[in-house]
C-alpha cells in the first residue's frame, strides 16, 4: 500500500510503500529535487512516525503506572510526565499531517500492545520493575527525537529541529525522574541505558 508521495514542481520524485519504506526516484528534470534530497526526506518522516508511535506505548503505560503508584506525589509527576507524552504525540501527529503522511499502522499496534501489557505490568511486579522499564522507555524516546531532529537538519528545517530537541530534552528529563526512581526503590540500579544513539 502505497503511505507517501513526495511531489516536487508537479511532478512525483518519490514513493514509499511499506513499513520501512521502498523508494522509486524520477528525476526529470535538473531542478527537481534529487533522489538524495528525497531520501532524506524519507527518513525524516520515518523518524517523526517511529517516535509517534512510541508516544502511544508511552503514554498508555503510564496511565497504568500512574494507578498503580502509592505515593500520591509520585503518582502526580507520573501523570504530568503522561500529559507531556499526549503533548509530544499531538504535536507529532500534526506534523505528519503537514507532511500528508500516515502513521505506520503496524508500529501503531505494536506500541499499543506493549503500552497495554506494561500498564497491567505495573500492577503486579513492583515499583522498581515499572521505574526501571520507564526510564528504560524514555531513553528511547530520547534517541528517537536526537535522530529526528538530525534528520529535520538535514531537510533544512532547523524550526523542526529546535522542537525536536526541546522534546528530546523533556524525555531525558524524565528519565533522570525514572531512574532516581528507580535507585530510590533499589539502590544496586546504577545505570539504565547507555550514551542516546544518533545514528539514523
Amino acid at each position: 500500500m502505497v503511505e507517501d508521495v513526495v511531489v516536487a514542481t508537479g511532478a512525483v520524485v518519490a514513493v514509499s510503500t511499506g513499513w520501512l519504506g521502498v523508494q522509486l526516484c524520477v528525476n526529470t528534470h535538473p531542478r527537481l529535487a534529487t533522489c538524495a534530497t528525497v531520501r532524506l526526506m524519507f527518513w525524516f518522516v520515518f523518524h517523526l512516525k517511529v517516535a509517534y508511535s512510541t508516544e502511544l506505548g508511552a503514554s498508555t503505560a503510564y496511565r497504568g503506572h500512574a494507578a498503580a503508584t502509592a505515593d500520591p506525589d509520585v503518582a502526580a509527576q507520573i501523570r504530568q510526565i503522561l500529559d507531556d507524552e499526549l503533548h509530544h504525540r499531538k504535536t507529532l501527529g500534526d506534523l505528519l499531517t503537514e507532511f500528508d503522511a500516515v502513521p505506520y499502522t503496524f508500529l501503531e499496534w505494536l506500541f499499543w500492545c506493549v503500552g497495554n501489557v506494561i500498564s497491567v505490568g505495573c500492577h503486579l511486579w513492583g515499583e522498581w520493575a515499572s521505574a526501571f522499564g520507564a526510564a528504560q522507555f524514555e531513553f528511547g524516546g530520547a534517541g528517537d527525537y536526537v535522530r529526528a531532529a538530525k534528520a529535520a537538519r538535514a531537510v533544512g528545517r532547523e524550526d523542526l529541529a529546535v522542537l525536536l530537541d526541546e522534546f528530546q530534552a523533556q524525555e531525558t528529563a524524565h528519565r533522570a525522574f525514572f531512574l532516581a526512581l528507580a535507585r530510590s526503590r533499589f539502590p544496586g540500579v546504577k545505570r539504565v541505558a547507555g550514551p542516546i544513539s544518533t545514528e539514523a
